[in-house]
């Protein structure tokens, strides 16, 4: 009788079943995938963000250029999808070697309501001439966009 008793202490241990782990286990994952996804949304939208605000930026700079006269000219900014570039004159010279180029990076994107994709400020009044706006876009997420509108009269603001 006292070996089956000992028998029976000896597999009476308490523990963790294997239901028990795999539940805390499916918990843990499921909270770390929400972990992550919030995480990449957060990115993103600190990339986009960042990329409007330095877009913002040289848009200031070209315009107050333009109202400064730099070299004798009007400022401009020409927009490609990944990069923008910043110019001397009335028009996009791909070949002048002024010209200041700046990556928005591989995952933001820029489209715009420009003809040629250009954006010219006329020299001394800063004015456009005519309304445009400039789209920044995340292309991982293209539910996260900012925009940039430009007034005729060279009036910037950004549209979240």
């Amino acid at each position: 009788y006292l070996m089956i008793m000992k028998r029976v202490t000896l597999y009476d241990k308490s523990g963790f079943t294997v239901i028990e782990i795999l539940v805390a286990l499916a918990i843990l994952f499921v909270i770390g995938y929400f972990g992550v996804a919030s995480f990449i949304a957060m990115k993103d939208s600190a990339e986009l963000s960042t990329a409007t605000k330095t877009l913002l930026f040289h848009m200031e700079e070209a315009k107050a250029n333009a109202l400064a006269v730099k070299n004798g000219e009007s400022q401009g900014i020409y927009f490609g999808t990944n990069a923008y570039t910043i110019f001397g004159g009335t028009s996009y010279d791909s070949g002048d070697a002024t010209n200041v180029v700046y990556e928005v990076g591989e995952s933001i994107e820029l489209t715009t309501t420009l003809v040629d994709d250009e954006l010219i400020f006329s020299r001394i009044t800063g004015e456009t001439g005519d309304t445009a706006t400039v789209t920044i876009s995340h292309s991982d997420d293209t539910s996260q966009i900012r925009e940039i509108v430009i007034g005729p009269r060279g009036d910037i603001s950004v549209v979240e």
